[in-house]
């Protein structure tokens, strides 16, 4: 965890920095960097929650945060890889190879989604969310779920997280070197 805070206090730096300079391309590309960040700082807050839990309802309670968890980064997610983050990166001269890495993550976190979508989705509404008012509706989800049933879902998930993370690891120098910096603040004003 402290690596990933140090990560994130570099790459925030970074972000403002861009946000200073109006680099609106070099912001988006730290701004994917950040938000995977803190999805990784939040799952392992919520693996420690659920591997100490001392009884079933608290199981039960980090296993709906988890639902919640997975059932929105799998949507967002692919959000922010779609057309805008490409183009960014585009812009940024990085190379095809890196294009294709990223829609390969893109198709996973796809596939993840419209596999779980329904079972997480439900977990959410009734008990994570608290969106449908029928109690006994709610206790039903509560009694038939199992915890490491969604913690097992992680690992669906985490792959192509996990390969998002490495994607961006090598894509950071790329965005934040000079040159690219540069080509960037002399193209914003035409």
């Amino acid at each position: 965890m402290k690596a990933m805070r140090k990560a994130l206090s570099v790459i925030r730096r970074a972000h403002s920095g861009a946000v200073e300079l109006g680099l609106p391309n070099v912001i988006k590309a730290y701004n994917l960097g950040l938000y995977i960040l803190l999805l990784e700082m939040d799952w392992s807050t919520l693996s420690w929650d659920m591997m100490h839990a001392t009884n079933e309802w608290r199981r039960k309670f980090v296993a709906r945060q988890m639902a919640i968890f997975l059932y929105e980064a799998s949507e967002d997610l692919p959000q922010l890889l779609g057309r805008d983050y490409r183009e960014a990166l585009t812009s940024l001269d990085i190379e095809n190879e890196f294009l294709n890495e990223l829609g390969q993550v893109s198709r996973q976190l796809s596939r993840f989604k419209q596999t779980n979508e329904g079972f997480l989705k439900r977990i959410r509404h009734f008990v994570g969310a608290h969106r449908d008012h029928d109690a006994a509706a709610q206790l039903d989800v509560l009694d038939n779920l199992e915890p490491l049933k969604v913690y097992g879902l992680a690992g669906d998930f985490y792959v192509p997280l996990r390969a998002l993370v490495d994607l961006q690891v090598r894509l950071t120098p790329m965005i934040g070197n000079n040159q690219t910096l540069l080509r960037q603040y002399l193209k914003k004003d035409q």
